[in-house]
């Protein structure tokens, strides 16, 4: 048993007294790297706990929601004025799929656009177009337009809109945030267009309503 004792006292001496394995050397070496060169702005992006903190998040977010925002009031609206004229389902059917047809057809091409040209270009173009198609569904509306035609094709322009703006809308948020807060611009992107999906058309029907 003294012999034992002896031999375990010698081995806790040895490694008492040996430079540390490399595995622990690694270890050690990042936390004192990092302590080192750490720049001040990496604290300051950690310490931040939403996206909308960041400037460019924050006016792609603003963007992004009013893009969906007015678009969903605008199919509301067009829906509404043809159905009001002719009271007819069928007219409101066709309105619906004239909306649909571009979301179908321009998937594929819009996705590839999306990551072929800037993005920030992309939704500047989808945006000019629903003002386009707001400004003519304004001009229709006003002329006491009943033809169902220039119904249709604003909403064919409005499905082209959205067509062209979600792939890119969707895939430049979190491309202007730091990676730690990439989750929370995630969250943020989805409650843009779920939140709009909701409210714009409850603002659309209230804003038909009481439209003279």
């Amino acid at each position: 048993a003294t012999g034992w004792n002896r031999v375990l006292n010698t081995a806790d001496q040895t490694t008492a007294g040996s430079p540390p394995s490399t595995t622990e050397a690694c270890r050690r070496a990042p936390a004192r790297a990092g302590e080192q060169s750490t720049p001040a702005s990496f604290h300051a992006v950690n310490s931040k706990t939403s996206a909308l903190q960041v400037r460019d998040f924050r006016m792609w977010f603003a963007a992004s929601f009013g893009m969906s925002f007015a678009l969903q009031m605008i199919e509301v609206i067009i829906g509404w004025s043809v159905y009001s004229h002719h009271q007819s389902a069928l007219d409101l059917g066709w309105i619906g799929l004239a909306e649909f047809i571009p979301l179908f057809v321009l998937a594929l091409p819009a996705g590839h656009i999306a990551d072929r040209f800037p993005r920030r270009y992309v939704l500047a173009v989808a945006t000019t177009l629903g003002v386009g198609v707001a400004l003519a569904l304004a001009a229709v509306t006003a002329s006491h337009v009943r033809a169902t035609l220039p119904y249709f094709a604003l909403a064919l322009g409005a499905g082209t809109t959205m067509a062209i703006g979600t792939p890119a809308t969707r895939a430049m948020g979190p491309t202007l945030v730091p990676r730690e807060l990439i989750p929370n611009a995630m969250t943020l992107r989805s409650f843009a267009g779920q939140g709009a999906a909701v409210i714009g058309p409850a603002v659309g029907g209230l804003v038909y309503g009481v439209s003279p």
